[in-house]
């Protein structure tokens, strides 16, 4: 069975529309927004509160930072204690909920500079995390040079059970896109099946239309537009050891900011479909999709 994780705002817009789906898997994606144009720390433990009062079957949660600049490089040249206070909340918000907590950055540079700037920083945090129920999760985003596999390499130097992979399929598509390579030969030159299973925890998963890239929005983190066109990204996961992993529904809704749930709830049920699961609706309905 498929472990699916909805993603929600950090105003909890539509949350409602999730409770079947959080009761069956308990867990979901919080993903926060930057208000203020500064690059600071982010503080979630309020929200994270009220998703548990809210649903209290809740297990375990991803943590997904403000998208505008608040990547892992940025943060540590900005200053490194913004990025070790944000540890130190996981940790605490951990304790305080009974909760596992994962907690997402995105990593833009390759492999070989992470090795050589990242190690203190990330050893530093792992001692923080100590033996509480907090997971790191890199990233992985659209950059030429070693584009996704860049995480994947950096989790298996570092081979800590604490630091684990966020593989983005959209992000995948991208790179595949820059180097003007077919997705299939891409994925084979840099995705490694035992990488894969051994070091993603979690799949943020959704539609690019066109394999167009990222040159116009309304393409890219889609929703998908057929039950083939999901079939084949699963098919994917597959291939390279991803589809027991834990699948966030990433897919960008109208609004651009998670309130309108339409645009999700269509790939949720698709997924329940191509899984065999039973779907059940907002209303307590119970019906195949």
């Amino acid at each position: 069975m498929i472990t699916v994780f909805p993603k929600t705002s950090e105003t909890l817009d539509g949350l409602d529309k999730y409770k079947n789906i959080i009761e069956k898997h308990h867990g979901l994606e919080i993903q926060f927004f930057e208000h203020n144009g500064r690059l600071e720390t982010f503080y979630f433990r309020k929200v994270a509160r009220r998703v548990k009062e809210i649903y209290p079957c809740i297990e375990e949660m991803t943590i997904h930072p403000p998208l505008d600049g608040h990547d892992l490089e940025m943060m540590l040249l900005k200053d490194k204690n913004m990025f070790y206070d944000e540890v130190k909340q996981a940790v605490k918000v951990s304790k305080e909920l009974g909760i596992h907590i994962n907690l997402l950055y995105h990593s833009w540079i390759g492999y070989n500079d992470m090795v050589q700037t990242l190690d203190p920083f990330i050893n530093e945090a792992l001692k923080i995390i100590g033996d509480s129920n907090v997971t790191l999760l890199l990233e992985n985003v659209y950059q030429i040079g070693d584009g996704i596999v860049n995480v994947l390499r950096y989790a298996e130097h570092i081979d800590d059970p604490r630091l684990k992979v966020c593989y983005d399929t959209c992000h995948g598509y991208i790179c595949a896109h820059i180097f003007k390579e077919d997705n299939d030969t891409y994925f084979k030159k840099y995705l490694d099946r035992n990488l894969c299973r051994e070091y993603v925890k979690q799949v943020h998963f959704s539609y690019v239309r066109d394999n167009d890239g990222y040159k116009d929005h309304s393409t890219h983190g889609r929703m998908h537009d057929s039950i083939e066109s999901m079939q084949y990204d699963l098919n994917l996961l597959r291939q390279y050891g991803m589809d027991e992993k834990i699948i966030v529904t990433e897919v960008d809704e109208d609004d651009c900011n998670y309130k309108d749930r339409r645009c999700q709830l269509s790939d949720l049920k698709m997924l329940y479909e191509l899984d065999g699961q039973e779907w059940i609706d907002e209303k307590g309905e119970e019906y195949n999709v």
